[in-house]
């Protein structure tokens, strides 16, 4: 993973920008903190969106005054402007097919002359909770190459930062940290209506070498995946799914939990101090570990004929010092995709 933590470079100029590394425009009720926040002591509310005007990055333009970008990274193409739009009616946007694994708009995206990328990540520990409505009946009879999505992964990963290599490991050799904090795709697998997926993932290799079929990973067990909220539960109603994530010390484990509606909901995971062990070790007791020294880009994205309504995004932390924060102006600062 990372040789050192020269690539932790906190703008902080830059959280002055509108749209960045800040609350947009809450009001004293989005400010309460929510209890699984306040219960690990995060109370400062370091990213609020309600997707308001000037949030989204409508026309693909990647500087640091939007909080949402089309911009993707892995050489995709921009997100298609018709497969975003704002709610009608109502606070929010409506994400339709992104076409590429979920991956709709994000927090963070590649800058345009191809040097570093912009956005925001956030690092050092969280709470981080999205409010999201679909219909299940249209996910249920749409093709499942995608589905309503609303996940995170390390920056280190998708801006292919020096921080993403193993260390100790040959050159090449990644690991980094995928975190799906909500995916209604489980009845591919004919589960209930009612069940959505939640999980980590702790991807290490050489890609489709040290395992030929990708990423080796260390990733939730396979019954846990499934959060099974009230069987009444009505995905068409707004919801919030959450994610806690508390780092380890050389003292305290690790550990992160999901949410829904402010409750806790499938098992909680937990992991040793990140040692930087032999991978076959590291993952016996260390496993997900790398999400402490990764940076989170968040995202949103859904499947065709599969709408998402998100009416809000918030993340509340210790504070913003460990979070990433890179514009163009700055991107070499912030390392080359």
């Amino acid at each position: 993973m990372a040789r050192s933590w020269v690539t932790r470079i906190v703008l902080a100029c830059l959280l002055a920008l509108p749209g960045v590394g800040a609350a947009q425009s809450a009001n004293v009720r989005e400010d309460v903190v929510p209890t699984p926040a306040r219960s690990a002591g995060y109370v400062v509310h370091t990213f609020g969106s309600r997707f308001m005007a000037g949030a989204v990055d409508w026309q693909d333009e990647r500087t640091a005054n939007f909080q949402w970008f089309r911009g993707r990274f892995f050489g995709y193409p921009p997100l298609d402007r018709s497969a975003v739009s704002q709610a009608e009616r109502e606070e929010g946007v409506v994400l339709g097919d992104s076409r590429r694994a979920n991956y709709g708009i994000a927090t963070a995206a590649p800058a345009k002359d191809g040097e570093g990328w912009v956005g925001v990540a956030f690092g050092g520990g969280a709470y981080i909770e999205a409010q999201l409505r679909f219909d299940p009946a249209a996910s249920r009879d749409a093709p499942q190459k995608g589905w309503p999505a609303f996940w995170g992964m390390a920056i280190e990963h998708l801006a292919a930062l020096p921080a993403e290599q193993w260390p100790g490991q040959p050159q090449g050799y990644q690991r980094f940290i995928e975190v799906d904090i909500f995916e209604y795709d489980l009845t591919r697998f004919g589960l209930p209506e009612a069940w959505y997926g939640s999980a980590l993932h702790d991807w290490y290799g050489h890609y489709q070498h040290t395992c030929t079929t990708g990423y080796c990973h260390h990733s939730t067990a396979m019954p846990d995946v499934r959060m099974k909220p009230a069987p009444a539960t009505d995905f068409n109603r707004f919801h919030k799914y959450g994610f806690l994530w508390i780092p380890a010390t050389a003292h305290t484990p690790g550990r992160a939990q999901f949410f829904f509606d402010g409750k806790p909901i499938g098992k909680p995971a937990s992991w040793d101090h990140l040692t930087d062990r032999m991978p076959e070790l590291e993952m016996r007791s260390a496993g997900f570990s790398v999400l402490d020294r990764n940076h989170l880009v968040l995202i949103l994205g859904s499947g065709r004929a599969q709408p998402m309504t998100v009416r809000a995004v918030d993340v509340w932390q210790a504070s913003d010092a460990a979070n990433l924060v890179c514009g163009a102006a700055a991107s070499k600062g912030c390392g080359k995709n």
